[in-house]
């Protein structure tokens, strides 16, 4: 299984920027990958996704497990785990990595709430049924729904 949020106030990292975002002011925010396993053990994991236009990489990662790397010349995110061992997120925490991005809204993006991370997939090798797992998830946007201290009045950027 695999989970894409983002956060402001709950982070590993100092987020700045106004909340709303503004337009021409930049926001920086947290992305949350979270993975779960079944049964078995998973090998050769990749998670991936893309930055959505306008946002910037702020170099700031943390991760439970294995490495991630970002490629600017395609704007991907790439988070490898070698072995995620099975039932990870059922009999022990899922296992996440967080990245930190910000986005400087235009205009055009008034009353919106912009996307930071898309086209989020994870595969790897089931290594008891030597067979590929994979799993999409939906875009990550500025709406902090699993953030507990943010107010939906937060996720519009405001002019």
């Amino acid at each position: 299984g695999l989970i894409g949020r983002a956060a402001y106030y709950e982070s590993p990292f100092p987020n700045t920027g106004p909340l709303p975002p503004k337009v021409r002011q930049t926001t920086s925010y947290t992305v949350f990958l979270e993975l779960t396993s079944g049964g078995n053990d998973l090998r050769d994991v990749e998670v991936r996704g893309e930055l959505a236009a306008g946002v910037e990489w702020r170099d700031q990662v943390t991760s439970d497990l294995g490495t991630v790397s970002f490629n600017p010349a395609n704007h991907e995110v790439v988070w490898r785990i070698r072995e995620l061992p099975a039932a990870t997120g059922v009999l022990r925490a899922p296992i996440r990595a967080a990245i930190q991005v910000a986005i400087t809204p235009a205009e055009n993006q008034v009353g919106i709430s912009p996307g930071l991370l898309q086209n989020i997939r994870a595969s790897g090798r089931d290594a008891f049924a030597d067979v590929t797992q994979s799993v999409t998830v939906g875009d990550v946007s500025i709406e902090l729904k699993s953030d507990s201290q943010s107010k939906q009045t937060e996720w519009r950027v405001a002019p």
